[in-house]
């Protein structure tokens, strides 16, 4: 099923884009040429510039040859980029933050990449505010996390961002995101205060916030890139001064009952929220093992990570008091995309984490790695608890991704990845079917999963949107058909709200 779903993906694109769609976006590739300032820039193939831009997405699967690059470095020539693409009407495009997205397409093109690293701009302003907010921060599109908070934590300041380097700013935010203070604020988008907004509709510069734009800002706080392109990200601050404990332990093989009994334990009982962990139950190199990540957002040395710092470990934990920014700095989310892996995500929700439901994600593990690792002696595949407390939910704001306290769930992570394109399919199916078998056993439990909303940003390709927005989609089409009747940046690629 999975296999023919994603074939009925790949053979509507390559149907999409014919001669004339890809004339249409030489055009706007020469035409931009001579009407952008000298803040911008379009790059052809071959330029240092473009090989760099088309590369920079993280997996194998979301890279393409556009036919140029445009950097817009201003709002007023991102606004010249959306009216000649709105103009060709036919010209494919791809809006591309820090490329971290691992799905085909979804930040590529082969038509006119859009892409956004002029737009690097932070700045802090002292703004007191709710929810102990002390300032309010203007982060550009094109940064990566570990870059903005090299910026604001020695200025004693921290947003709700994405928990590992090269996570882009642009892409965690439209889609929901998932923070190492999640449990004190929520996602990235619940702190999210204005957006700067190209409009589709007439390329006007728009300042999108609850007050000037109600429905456009309950859009873009998960609605992804369907409503225009985004240069700018108002984000509240919150109190950073205090270092944290954190760190990264990796256990030796033949422990993973005792990880996955400390994992059931501290999803079930932990309520403090300065604590988190992600918990990894992975196989590579022919050998199970676990990935522990560790978060305490205080200086006194918490005590509810001793079952995991315990563990016998095959390296040397890097478990100490830091700052912030160091330890975000030194994480990298698991590594087999960043070296041009095959890469797929998949995901579920789930209402918690206890024992019988980890050790299905143990148990699939276990069964699948051996048999996917020789196929591809370089596979590594990760099945991964994101534990979050009850309460997390608490300071969420009405937004186009559904998620209050009214009903409170959580995002497993499966990861894939391979080298070899003969194993395509076998991979694509076996991560369809591992994630079902995740959610029987969520089911089993006597969770409340069949039909609940998913995070976009951990998703397949072939998701339907209605997974991700469930009844609030049909205000958001409208909100969509409002802001862009033309219909352009369903030329884009992504998840599609139409």
């Amino acid at each position: 099923m999975a296999r023919s779903l994603f074939l009925a993906v790949a053979l509507s694109y390559l149907l999409s884009v014919s001669a004339s769609s890809l004339s249409d976006a030489a055009a706007v590739c020469q035409e931009l040429q001579s009407s952008l300032s000298s803040a911008s820039a379009v790059f052809y193939p071959n330029s240092t510039e473009y090989v760099y831009d088309t590369t920079l997405p993280a997996s194998f699967f979301n890279r393409a040859n556009a036919t140029c690059v445009v950097e817009p470095g201003s709002n007023e020539d991102a606004a010249l980029v959306m009216t000649s693409i709105r103009n060709h009407n036919q010209a494919p495009f791809g809006v591309m933050g820090w490329g971290h997205n691992l799905n085909k397409l979804f930040s590529s093109t082969t038509g006119v990449l859009v892409a956004l690293n002029r737009f690097n701009q932070l700045n802090i302003t002292d703004a007191p505010g709710p929810n102990n907010q002390v300032a309010l921060v203007n982060v550009g599109p094109g940064l990566s996390w570990d870059q903005v908070y090299a910026k604001t934590v020695p200025q004693g300041v921290n947003v709700v961002g994405g928990r590992f380097a090269t996570v882009g700013v642009s892409g965690l935010s439209l889609g929901g995101g998932y923070s190492w203070i999640s449990n004190e604020h929520a996602l990235a988008c619940d702190n999210v205060a204005s957006y700067t907004l190209i409009s589709p509709n007439d390329s006007s510069i728009l300042e999108v916030n609850n007050s000037t734009y109600p429905d456009l800002f309950f859009a873009l706080k998960g609605g992804l890139n369907n409503f225009g392109i985004v240069t700018n990200f108002q984000l509240q601050g919150y109190n950073q001064t205090n270092k944290v404990w954190a760190g990264t332990v990796y256990t030796q093989p033949g422990n993973s009952d005792a990880v996955a009994a400390a994992f059931a334990n501290f999803s079930v009982n932990n309520t403090d929220p300065k604590a988190q962990l992600i918990g990894t139950f992975a196989y590579g190199n022919n050998s199970a093992f676990e990935i522990i990540v560790l978060f305490y957002n205080g200086e006194e040395e918490p005590t509810m990570f001793n079952d995991f710092l315990s563990l016998p470990q095959s390296q040397p934990t890097d478990w100490s008091l830091r700052t912030f920014d160091n330890f975000t700095s030194a994480s990298l989310a698991t590594v087999g995309f960043l070296n041009g892996g095959r890469t797929r995500y998949s995901t579920l929700a789930v209402e918690g984490f206890p024992t019988s439901v980890v050790q299905s994600f143990q148990s699939q593990r276990d069964a699948l790695g051996p048999k996917l690792n020789a196929l591809d002696p370089k596979f590594f595949g990760s099945w991964t608890i994101e534990p979050f407390i009850q309460s997390y939910w608490d300071t969420a704001v009405p937004s186009a991704a559904p998620h209050s306290s009214a009903h409170v769930t959580f995002p497993p992570n499966i990861e894939f990845t391979w080298y070899t394109a003969q194993n395509d399919d076998i991979m694509f199916d076996t991560i369809s079917n591992t994630t079902q078998a995740l959610v029987n056993s969520a089911l089993a439990a006597g969770q409340n999963v069949s039909d609940q909303i998913i995070y976009p940003n951990y998703a397949m390709p072939q998701v339907p949107v209605e997974h991700f927005y469930g009844d609030n989609l049909p205000r958001l089409r409208q909100i969509r058909s409002d802001i862009d009747p033309y219909n352009v940046m369903s030329r884009a690629g992504g998840y599609k709200i139409n």
